[in-house]
């Protein structure tokens, strides 16, 4: 089982959003934590994506807070970030997979997650285009001759 903290947060100047996401392994004493930060507009899967491997849980845990408290800090002239989300659940193995192919635009968050917990996620490798099954024919290139398509 896996323990995953979601905490969004908001510009108070309307434009930018920063979200980290902490997972917990039950099985394991590692953690990993993702950074995703950009503008507003990005925030349903674009936007910058950092993960981070923790050798401890605590490790981890103490590393979120610090960035969110660091993140809710008033700056004077720079404004600072409100959280609008903050919650834990706890999934699965096939659940985290869900979440993280439904929530991350970019591949290297699940690649990283599915690298540190073992997910076995083999088919979300690239594809090798050039791999032609037996026993399927496989059509010839048209050759048109030099005066084709000058009429």
């Amino acid at each position: 089982m896996f323990s995953v903290r979601t905490t969004y947060l908001e510009h108070d100047g309307g434009t930018k959003f920063y979200e980290t996401v902490l997972i917990l392994d039950s099985e394991q004493e590692g953690a990993m934590l993702i950074k995703r930060y950009g503008k507003i507009a990005q925030s349903s899967g674009a936007g910058q994506t950092l993960t981070e491997r923790h050798s401890t849980q605590d490790e981890a845990k103490r590393e979120n807070e610090s960035i969110l408290s660091e993140k809710q800090k008033y700056r004077s002239g720079k404004g600072q970030y409100v959280a609008k989300k903050d919650e834990t659940v706890q999934v699965d193995e096939q659940g985290l997979i869900g979440m993280m192919k439904l929530h991350y635009a970019d591949p290297k968050a699940l690649t990283a997650a599915d690298s540190f917990f073992d997910l076995g996620l083999a088919m979300y490798e690239p594809v090798d285009d050039d791999i032609v099954e037996e026993g399927v024919p496989v059509e010839e290139p048209v050759v048109r001759d030099g005066n084709w398509g000058t009429w």
